[in-house]
């Protein structure tokens, strides 16, 4: 999706070490992460004209595995308009969706420096389960 990569492509500041987390697309970049310089996920986002937020959070659960339980309301729902992405259109609908799911928030914040954390492999698109203070930035099957 061109708006997203191209309007929507920003830093942000990692959760996980206060530096800067780039926004790197995958899934034919309908969906992306925020991943800082040691591979943590901060926030996992899909892009679309439509959403189904069931599936997105089904998505999640399965990069989380069995770290935590996806609820419902850890999945966030943001609407963009051409105003609020700097494009001038005449019409006020929405022009993307983004759902969105944050890697720490409140109700599920564990400050544990062991616990387990979701990161993205530095070789594929494919997210991986570490301790939060582990060092691996390439999955199981990139590591053999």
């Amino acid at each position: 999706m061109g708006i997203a990569q191209t309007l929507l492509n920003t830093k942000a500041q990692c959760r996980h070490c206060d530096g800067n987390a780039d926004l790197e697309f995958i899934e034919d970049g309908l969906i992306a992460a925020h991943v800082c310089p040691k591979r943590y996920v901060s926030r996992i986002i899909k892009y679309s004209e439509r959403m189904d937020p069931k599936e997105f959070k089904d998505f999640v659960q399965g990069a989380v595995q069995n770290m935590e339980q996806v609820e419902d309301i850890d999945i966030r729902i943001a609407r963009r308009y051409a105003w609020d992405l700097g494009i001038d259109r005449k019409s006020n609908d929405p022009i993307l969706i983004e759902a969105y799911w944050t890697q720490s928030y409140r109700r599920t914040r564990n400050d544990k420096p062991d616990r387990l954390a979701l990161f993205f492999c530095s070789n594929k698109d494919f997210f991986f389960i570490q301790p939060l203070n582990g060092d691996e930035k390439f999955c199981k099957n990139c590591r053999k």
